[in-house]
């Protein structure tokens, strides 16, 4: 039984159009910046008169779906080296980084000192004399006599010192990254023909060719 023909049986047991060929492929795994449909189409082409290994639709879905499951990552590995942004005549980057270690010390002293001396002192004297005379006489004679003298001194001495240092340990680094690109022993017109050939990949048609060669009989 042709894939064409096992679409149609599907079709018709499923309950859709029998002209709908992309029933049978509904259900598989595929990145999605491929096209479903244009995928399908380049299967069909390649595969659409080959004749497949199972013969009940059941069994040729269930591997059908299976081979995309099994393959999902190398084709999206496939898909991210076609969409790589490079410069095709460059075969050559080399990065490498420097590192710079700097330390920087800091050591502070500092020592101050003051002194301040005062002197404050006062002198006083006072005399106090008291007379009395007596009831027939208009003369008066002292009495008593009070004489008080004295003095009075402060002094203040301050002394003030202050010692203080710091010392301070500073490190830090300096990283400088480089990258240089170039060509190694590599002519450019080889580095062109490798490109030709890079154009000429397709994802779709690699896919073809392995859904071919796992679910279909190869006669040649």
């Amino acid at each position: 039984m042709t894939l064409l023909d096992m679409i149609e049986i599907y079709n018709a047991k499923t309950g859709n159009e029998l002209d709908y060929i992309d029933s049978i492929f509904n259900d598989i795994i595929l990145d999605s910046r491929l096209d479903k449909h244009t995928l399908v189409g380049v299967l069909l082409d390649r595969c659409g008169a080959m004749h497949c290994i199972y013969e009940t639709t059941a069994t040729f879905k269930y591997f059908s779906d299976n081979f995309f499951k099994k393959y999902e990552w190398n084709i999206k590995k496939l898909v991210n080296t076609v969409e790589a942004e490079y410069n095709p005549l460059v075969n050559k980057k080399l990065t490498w980084t420097e590192t710079t270690d700097i330390e920087q010390n800091l050591d502070t002293d500092e020592d101050r000192s003051k002194q301040n001396t005062g002197t404050q002192g006062a002198i006083y004297s006072e005399n106090e004399t008291n007379t009395i005379s007596a009831m027939n006489s208009s003369t008066y004679e002292p009495d008593n006599k009070r004489d008080i003298s004295g003095s009075n001194t402060r002094t203040d001495n301050l002394n003030e010192s202050i010692n203080a240092s710091k010392d301070e340990n500073l490190t830090w680094d300096e990283t400088d990254v480089h990258t240089e690109e170039g060509i190694i022993n590599t002519a450019y017109q080889d580095l062109i023909e490798k490109e030709r050939k890079q154009a000429q990949f397709n994802v779709y048609n690699w896919i073809a060719d392995k859904y071919a060669k796992e679910l279909f009989l190869l006669v040649y």
